[in-house]
């Protein structure tokens, strides 16, 4: 799979850092995009301590493995941050061949009965949890589809 490229959403931790380590075991230079820019930085929205992982760290492993990594700050709040990714890796890479919409807000409302939630919250779990993958996926597919690689 030499050459090949993905972009890999909400990888500070979990299954997004998870997955662009996997990515890159099997040869994939991986764009590592999150909030979490450095170790230290995570907070957990719902109790205000603390996260482990960054996009720094996650990088690290991913560079571990031989391949190359990129940066990219996203926060799915932001559609400007998200558009933004998409055109520096786009930029540095020519684009990607997987894209891995792994990110999810996971702030307000998202332990929320959904009789407690408000419309408020309601539209900025759309917002982040459909609408930016979904200009994320529009900004990237165009590129994918010109090499002539299926998406997956």
């Amino acid at each position: 799979m030499d050459g090949r490229r993905a972009l890999v959403t909400g990888a500070s931790r979990g299954i997004g850092r998870a997955t662009a380590v996997a990515l890159a075991a099997v040869g994939f230079d991986v764009a590592v995009a999150a909030r979490t820019r450095n170790e230290g930085d995570g907070r957990n929205e719902a109790t205000g301590g603390s996260l482990p992982g960054s996009v720094a760290s996650t990088c690290a492993e991913v560079e571990g493995h031989g391949v190359r990594s990129l940066p990219l700050y996203l926060d799915l709040l932001d559609l400007t941050s998200v558009e933004a990714a998409a055109e520096e890796v786009t930029r540095a890479w020519g684009g990607v061949d997987v894209l891995v919409n792994n990110a999810v807000h996971t702030g307000d409302g998202s332990m929320t009965l959904l009789l407690d939630i408000t419309p408020e919250v309601m539209r900025a779990k759309f917002e982040a949890n459909v609408l930016a993958q979904v200009v994320l996926t529009q900004a990237l597919l165009p590129g994918m589809l010109d090499r002539g690689r299926e998406p997956w």
